[in-house]
């Protein structure tokens, strides 16, 4: 099953910047550039992932989010879910989570304006700017910041907390866009109505009341979170363009899920197949006993005529039904080499700390092509060397020019043909 998982703001730290327009590769170089600026913490620690938040054709610039997540908490948490059967399509933050279910569910709201968003959960009080439907600020305050000794948090504190937090975020908004802001957006159900209050008396914006459209039964504000994830999740698809901190597991967790699906459906149906035949041969075995009795019989009647043309019809289908026979054999030779070859290519790989992206094989006469990842250029000089040393394989080609630095990994892209007695 496909999951999105989406963790408390506290988890994740997030960063806005401006770019010019461009695009490719010059774009992607500019992005890593200032990530690797803005990073609260050593990039190698972290998952990052940016979004094209808007285009400004007037003054020529655009948009970017960046996001920063510890790796460690990633790999454990998609570790755990892919053992238990789930797919993480993406981790992000909540509040990505609540403003994608604003822009695509609200009804009768003018989603091309800019809100304060507060959000108030078990966690604390979470200010969000929305600008055209995307999430350009995050600002949070966790109840221990605000609780006393016994950890309980005073009415009289709540207050204060949210009205400081109310004029900071609305004088950044200010000083960083020149678009007014319409109003404030409070889509939770703890403490609405103070919240609701305190918003009207410490700022002049109004509270705007939304309702979201579903396909089935109203959506309680308890469940906005679950269900914005959920969007994003029905889509499947992994690179959807969103900010997505999943990282390295989520993508080799997907990929490995697809590789497991291919492999099951040829273990299910090789052996379908093979039982299949050979219960045809029980029974054509015994319609052949039962006919040459026949013809037996026939032979001791003298009916020599029809016994040569039964005996004729006869030969024809045994040499039919054996050429039926021998094409099975070979087709299952063939996987049983295919599944050889995949399982050789990636005990090299695993020994050479190289992770395989994508590998085609067309047949014993077309070389086999295949791109992946690696942490070091050692790694793949050594599994280049571990490919050419195996005997079932022939000359390895690693061009140069296939070897690309990308961040802290390096890609590259090999090609390298079957020997002649392979898997022999």
């Amino acid at each position: 099953m496909n999951v999105v998982v989406s963790l408390g703001s506290a988890s994740i730290y997030t960063q806005s910047f401006n770019l010019p327009i461009m695009e490719g590769k010059e774009l992607t170089k500019a992005i890593d550039l200032n990530v690797q600026m803005s990073s609260p913490d050593d990039l190698a620690k972290s998952y990052f992932s940016s979004e094209i938040l808007d285009r400004d054709d007037e003054h020529v610039r655009l948009e970017i989010a960046a996001a920063f997540i510890d790796k460690q908490l990633v790999d454990a948490l998609t570790g755990i879910l892919f053992s238990a059967g789930f797919i993480v399509l993406g981790v992000e933050s909540r509040a990505l989570a609540l403003v994608r279910m604003i822009r695509e569910k609200a009804v009768s709201f003018d989603i091309t304006g800019s809100y304060l968003v507060l959000d108030i959960d078990e966690t604390g009080i979470d200010f969000l700017v929305m600008r055209k439907g995307r999430l350009y600020f995050e600002y949070a305050t966790l109840w221990s910041d605000i609780a006393d000794a016994k950890g309980e948090v005073a009415m009289e504190k709540f207050s204060e907390a949210l009205s400081a937090n109310l004029r900071q975020v609305t004088n950044f908004y200010h000083q960083r866009w020149q678009d007014p802001l319409v109003g404030v957006i409070i889509p939770s159900a703890m403490l609405h109505e103070e919240a609701e209050k305190i918003a009207g008396e410490a700022s002049t914006l109004p509270v705007v009341n939304i309702l979201f459209d579903t396909d089935k039964e109203p959506v309680s504000p308890e469940w906005l979170v679950a269900v914005g994830a959920s969007l994003r999740g029905a889509r499947a698809d992994i690179n959807d363009g969103g900010i997505n901190l999943g990282g390295e597991g989520a993508e080799a967790a997907f990929f490995d899920e697809q590789v497991l699906n291919f492999l099951d459906f040829w273990q299910v149906l090789v052996p379908a197949v093979l039982g299949v035949l050979v219960i045809v041969l029980v029974v054509a075995y015994n319609f052949l006993a039962a006919t040459g009795n026949r013809l037996s019989s026939s032979e001791a009647s003298g009916q020599q005529g029809q016994l040569s043309a039964q005996i004729r019809t006869l030969e024809a289908s045994s040499t039919a039904f054996n050429q039926e026979v021998q094409l099975v054999l070979v087709v299952q030779a063939s996987h049983d080499k295919s599944h050889m070859i995949l399982d050789e290519i990636a005990n090299l790989a695993a020994k050479s700390s190289v992770s395989i992206d994508s590998l085609t094989f067309q047949g014993a006469s077309a070389p086999i092509s295949l791109s992946g990842v690696a942490s070091t250029e050692d790694d793949i000089v050594q599994f280049k060397n571990l490919v050419a040393a195996d005997p079932n394989f022939g000359t390895v080609n690693l061009p140069l020019s296939g070897i690309q630095p990308s961040l802290s990994a390096y890609s590259f892209s090999m090609t390298f043909p079957l020997a002649a007695n392979a898997f022999q």
